[in-house]
């Protein structure tokens, strides 16, 4: 009968809006789960991002320290040349003193005869 079909496919039409329905409901939490790996991805990008951004930094901070350490580096051995340089010059004047010691010995040995 007619009424038995039509209670039929409203019955059916009810079940397909409940399917819908459900179906709606999941494809919504995936949405939401899908919404919020996309917001632990992009917070953990964004602490990516500024741990790089020390690392950067702190290997400019090394780079500065080495930089002094060359430089004082460099200033250490311009100081070692130059007491090099004085060491020389006195081992220079040593000589020329006992050299002299010498000369006025023979002089005083002489005047002593």
């Amino acid at each position: 009968s007619a009424a038995a079909k039509s209670k039929l496919l409203l019955e059916e039409a009810e079940q397909e809006r409940t399917s819908l329905n459900e179906q709606r409901q999941r494809t919504k939490g995936e949405l939401e789960a899908l919404e919020k790996d996309a917001s632990s991805v992009m917070q953990a990008f964004a602490k990516k991002e500024e741990a790089a951004q020390l690392m950067v930094q702190a290997v400019s901070e090394v780079q500065h320290r080495i930089d002094d350490v060359e430089k004082s580096l460099l200033e250490f051995k311009k100081k070692e040349v130059d007491l090099e340089n004085e060491k020389e010059t006195l081992i220079g004047l040593h000589r020329t003193f006992e050299s002299r010691i010498a000369e006025l010995r023979k002089k005083i040995a002489k005047v002593e005869k």
